[in-house]
């Protein structure tokens, strides 16, 4: 070989482990890249899987609070459809009450006026019964008074004669 093709070798040889040196030291550069992306990534998933429990566990969480507060409101509107059921029955019983009392009312004020009536005409009796008494009385005192006179005027005619 001649001098020249082995400068021309030993020219590629040098180019080609300077080439090979350059993409050694680019290749650990991006392997060293590689590698902190690596771990960055897995801190970045590790972060992500403790995100994902936390939303879970506080989703559960929130899942179970919204149960509880559920079974409380329908605990709480069973009591108030109860009391509702108790309030319609209490209402019921009360209007029973009093339309009996109305009942009751009214009998008493028929009854009332009745009486009242009942009451009137017997004033109007009594009333008829004492003038017709006062009458006679009068009649009886003018009878009275007329005997008297007859009686005087006779006990006088006597003790003048």
């Amino acid at each position: 070989m001649s001098h020249l093709e082995e400068d021309k070798n030993h020219s590629r040889v040098n180019s080609t482990q300077w080439m090979l040196a350059a993409l050694t030291e680019k290749l650990e550069q991006t392997c060293k890249v590689n590698e902190q992306l690596q771990k960055s990534n897995g801190r970045a998933i590790a972060a992500l899987a403790d995100k994902f429990q936390d939303d879970q566990k506080a989703e559960l969480e929130l899942i179970q609070a919204n149960t509880m507060a559920m079974s409380s409101l329908i605990s709480t509107l069973d009591k108030l459809q109860a009391g509702q059921m108790s309030m319609t029955q209490i209402i019921y019983e009360k209007q029973a009450i009093l339309k009996d009392f109305r009942d009751i009312i009214d009998t008493i004020l028929q009854k009332s006026d009745r009486y009242q009536q009942e009451t009137c005409r017997q004033i109007e009796t009594i009333v008829k019964e004492v003038m017709s008494l006062q009458e006679n009385f009068a009649k009886m005192q003018k009878d009275i008074f007329t005997i008297l006179q007859e009686l005087s005027a006779e006990r006088d005619n006597k003790r003048d004669s």
